[in-house]
């Protein structure tokens, strides 16, 4: 979720459905996206053959834990030709 102010109200309904209540909420997401320190690549791999790629270190100023996922946009998965190590 990106970085702001977010108002949330919240509804309680109880099981005889004529009795409710409610509490407004606001939730502040403060966030400084990671960045890689220095610009990626191009990756060129012919076709049977092989390459080892190493992603540049990743700065986050909020001491996050980024991770690096890779996916295909059609499956959702990994393809199956990277492996990530």
């Amino acid at each position: 979720m990106p970085s702001g102010k977010y108002e949330i109200k919240v509804i309680g309904i109880l099981p005889d459905l004529a009795t409710t209540t409610s509490a407004n909420f606001t939730i502040i997401i403060e966030n400084t996206p990671p960045v890689f320190n220095s610009f990626l690549t191009n990756c060129s791999v012919p076709l049977r053959s092989s390459q080892n790629y190493t992603f540049p270190a990743i700065i986050d100023p909020d001491f996050d834990n980024p991770n690096i996922s890779v996916f295909s946009n059609s499956t959702g998965k990994v393809p199956d030709f990277i492996n990530m190590t």
